[in-house]
């Protein structure tokens, strides 16, 4: 299985808890950005910021993050450990897959169709926590 296979809903859904949770904890400017700005503006340079006004910040749902980040939580004891870092470590931390891989004691190879197997782990979860699938008696 391939991540183009997934479930496009879902991807999205976790496209934003990875994009909230990126935003959580590492901005988009550094210390040094700014003390370099502000040295630059004293000495009469005009800032233009094309890049920033060209590409703009995804908007984020954050409501639908935080449920996200609930059920994450919520689901330690269906989804294993190794599901739950492959999963943080492609949406929320952008990994490069080699050191993922290399980390986690898994050959590359096989990298794609088990973080697509730990999506399906976790999506059934997130169906379970969410009541969308009939819980069985």
């Amino acid at each position: 299985m391939r991540i183009s296979d997934l479930d496009s809903a879902f991807v999205a859904r976790l496209e934003n808890w990875g994009l909230y949770y990126r935003d959580q904890y590492r901005p988009g400017r550094s210390a040094i950005a700014d003390v370099c700005e502000r040295m630059a503006v004293e000495h009469g340079v005009q800032i233009k910021d094309g890049f920033a006004e060209s590409n703009p910040r995804p908007e984020i749902d954050v409501d639908d993050a935080m449920v996200m980040e609930r059920h994450w939580a919520m689901c330690a004891y269906r989804v294993t450990a190794q599901d739950r870092a492959l999963i943080r470590a492609y949406w929320a931390e952008r990994a490069d897959p080699r050191v993922v891989c290399k980390v986690l004691h898994i050959r590359f190879y096989s990298w794609e169709s088990l973080l697509c197997e730990a999506v399906d782990k976790f999506r059934h979860a997130v169906d379970l926590l969410e009541f969308k699938v009939p819980v069985e008696e």
